[in-house]
């Protein structure tokens, strides 16, 4: 209803570019506890075209970006050597999405140019990512390691691509739904829209939502951080008792 309201807002009269464009979310928080297993969220959008603009030969195309708190990731490369596998080459990239889907009303690369798409980071293979000094791959090497951190995410089904995810319910309405797995990072995602017009970029908007964890998950995240010595000796006392009760069942059979 939130979402609803806002775009109804968009379309009403006032100033406006050429050409604007609104993103939002359904909800603004996601809860996520123990028995989560996934959830779909609505993304809703307008396009607002000023009066004085005249109209475009192309129709408009819209790519939605969502990406999810970053971490710096260590990748490393294994070797075979006298038939043991051994730690090698490895590389670190900083601020990296734990979670990255590209949504879009066609396939990206029929929408712009491999450029536009290298520098927005549209599309998973075309992800954002910072490369640290303190990886020690060389130069050559970086790329194979970026498509290795890029396919891991994908078979864990964390970085997505729906090339026909964007749908328009009406003249000036976009719709998507976009799917959290069972494994969703909790933390601040990011929602990034693009708007385009024969392959030219024309405006672009930005919101977001957050994960959060509920319950009993909730309580153990915040004492392990805030409190980690009384969380360290909670988990070895739990630890001793379930291993004693464990004793007392096996000891009575």
């Amino acid at each position: 209803m939130r979402a609803l309201f806002a775009v109804v807002l968009l379309l009403l009269p006032g100033t406006a570019l050429a050409e604007d464009l609104r993103i939002f979310a359904s909800q603004d928080e996601v809860a996520i506890s123990s028995n989560f297993n996934g959830i779909d969220i609505g993304l809703f959008g307008a396009i607002r075209r000023d009066r004085a603009t005249v109209a475009r030969a192309a129709d408009y195309d819209v790519v939605v970006t969502v990406a999810g708190p970053p971490a710096d990731l260590v990748v490393r490369r294994k070797d075979e050597i006298l038939q043991l596998w051994i730690n090698r080459a490895s590389e670190v990239f900083r601020s990296v999405p734990s979670y990255f889907a590209t949504l879009s009303n066609r396939p990206v690369r029929d929408i712009t140019n491999d450029a536009v798409r290298e520098r927005f980071g549209l599309g998973s293979d075309r992800v954002v990512l910072d490369r640290s000094a303190a990886g020690d791959a060389g130069p050559e090497e970086v790329e194979l390691f970026r498509s290795a951190l890029v396919r891991l995410r994908r078979s864990e089904g964390l970085y997505v691509d729906e090339p026909r995810a964007i749908a328009y319910p009406m003249e000036g309405i976009l719709q998507a739904r976009l799917h959290l797995p069972a494994d969703t990072p909790d933390g601040l995602y990011t929602v990034r829209a693009y708007l385009f017009a024969g392959g030219v970029l024309l405006a672009t908007d930005v919101a977001s939502f957050e994960v959060v964890k509920t319950g009993i998950e909730e309580l153990a995240f915040d004492v392990s951080r805030q409190q980690p010595l009384l969380y360290g000796i909670v988990a070895v006392v739990l630890s001793v008792m379930v291993g004693w009760i464990g004793g007392v069942v096996f000891r009575r059979d």
